[in-house]
């Protein structure tokens, strides 16, 4: 190999050396700052909002609000329904069980 040759493999080398140093120094101060960060949040001013207007969005947003509870998020889960949804009439139906799940969930 010509003396070239060396300088560039030699600087290509350092290179990526000194790319992944750099990575890895900053991912350690990202999670430091993200874990800290995370301990000062009021959870409670939060909220995951869904907004239901029939049968195909309340399932979906069931489903949704499952997922969220299932990887653990922290902040409330608040889902808005029409008055036409709550109607007695409405008792015995597959909305009705769906709202009522949601509820009890």
């Amino acid at each position: 190999m010509s003396s070239k040759r060396h300088r560039v493999v030699f600087i290509a080398v350092l290179t990526t050396l000194l790319i992944f140093y750099l990575q890895s120094q900053t991912g350690q101060r990202t999670s430091s700052w993200l874990s800290r960060a995370e301990k000062d949040v009021d959870w409670s001013r939060f909220a995951y909002t869904q907004y239901v207007t029939n049968s195909e969005y309340l399932c979906n947003s069931l489903m949704f609000f499952e997922a969220l509870k299932r990887y653990g998020s922290r902040p409330d889960r608040v889902m808005m329904v029409p008055e036409s949804m709550l109607e007695p009439e409405m008792v015995n139906s597959s909305d009705a069980y769906l709202l009522n799940k949601a509820r009890d969930e």
